[in-house]
């Protein structure tokens, strides 16, 4: 996190974002200017982002560079081709030029994405379905990295730094000390984690801390009940909720799958079956949409975070003042919409086509 001051220009770019948050807010009165405002700068700004991107990115190095810097003139080819989809908006009687460039790109990138495509949303989801059914609890104390990153929560990353702190402190006495392995300090810190500063780290250690599910799933060897004729428990080794989970996930995908197939008649029971596959299918359908709407949510968070200066050091508060830019922003929409609706209701109303003779009477049309 820089903590130097702000340039001046860096000051006026976050009034400028919390008057433009305003702006699209206003929208939830009505359209008005400055909500067309802050969409039309929101898209031109985004397609001078995409050809920048675009010129710099793939552009630049792989044709510009190689044509001109390496003098590789095969590349001729996909610049001519490249020009021809432009030649629809100079000339309407030529347009039948850029179908060979499209054609060109859709089989490309059909040919690319299909087998991408049908690996992420077709095998990837069938090996989910028919994994093992009988889910083992893992021991922190003794688990492989690969047995790790299977836990709810865990990734590469969280994985890696539990191997670390095991190391460390010779093994977990408790859960908590796996439930913090920010907190601790003992595991040490990743390499991507180094170029952290200590605000951010703070705030990766509170992300990746407490992984979701691992009371339930993770546990520490076996225990000592405390008594000289109770010799070491072992942990219990299924993980029952991952088991009906993963029933569940199967009768679902199996119940969905009939409620598709129309060969038979959906009565009795093949009904009751394909009835059970719509619940599941509403309740995947519920949940993306739940997932849609807690991003925009988040992203409404993160402006008010910016707008109260949550997101900003001492130094940069005291530079930006957030809150009276916002208090200053709603001032000026509010009398700007004020003013823009009166100044149309002073406009004179449109003129009658009939007025001037030129339309049918009233009186002459037919009465029904």
């Amino acid at each position: 996190m820089n903590l130097q001051p702000w340039l001046t220009a860096d000051v006026v770019g976050a009034w400028i974002a919390v008057f433009l948050t305003f702006c699209i807010l206003s929208f939830l009165y009505k359209d008005n200017p400055f909500y067309k405002l802050a969409e039309h700068l929101f898209v031109g700004s985004s397609v001078g982002i995409v050809i920048v991107n675009t010129y710099y990115g793939p552009l630049k190095p792989n044709l510009v560079g190689r044509l001109w810097d390496d003098h590789n003139w095969w590349y001729i080819i996909p610049l001519v081709l490249s020009l021809c989809l432009f030649v629809r908006a100079a000339s309407r009687s030529l347009s039948w030029v850029g179908r060979y460039p499209v054609a060109f790109v859709v089989g490309l990138y059909a040919g690319i994405n299909l087998p991408a495509v049908a690996d992420s949303n077709l095998l990837t989801q069938a090996r989910a379905t028919a994994s093992d059914i009988v889910v083992e609890r893992v021991d922190l104390n003794n688990a492989s990295p690969a047995k790790l990153r299977k836990l709810p929560g865990f990734g590469s990353a969280v994985a890696a730094k539990v191997v670390g702190a095991r190391k460390a402190i010779g093994g977990f006495k408790a859960m908590g000390q796996i439930l913090g392995p920010y907190g601790d300090g003992k595991g040490g810190l990743l390499p991507q984690e180094q170029q952290l500063s200590a605000p951010q780290l703070k705030l990766v250690s509170y992300a990746m801390s407490g992984p979701r599910g691992i009371r339930a799933q993770a546990f520490l060897g076996a225990y000592h009940s405390g008594s000289k004729d109770d010799p070491y428990k072992p942990e219990k080794k299924y993980f029952l909720f991952g088991i009906l989970s993963n029933l569940l996930m199967l009768a679902g995908t199996l119940a969905a799958l009939i409620y598709f197939y129309f060969s038979v008649p959906h009565k009795g029971a093949v009904g009751k079956v394909a009835r059970f596959g719509i619940w599941t299918l509403m309740l995947g359908f519920g949940a993306s949409f739940g997932y849609t709407v807690q991003g925009r949510i988040s992203l409404a968070i993160g402006r008010a975070f910016s707008i109260l200066d949550k997101d900003k050091s001492e130094l940069h508060k005291n530079q930006v003042h957030s809150a009276y830019v916002a208090l200053i922003s709603i001032v000026l929409i509010v009398a700007g919409i004020i003013y823009f609706e009166r100044r149309a209701k002073r406009r004179p109303p449109p003129a009658d086509p009939g007025a001037d003779g030129g339309g049918v009477p009233t009186e002459e049309l037919p009465q029904y």
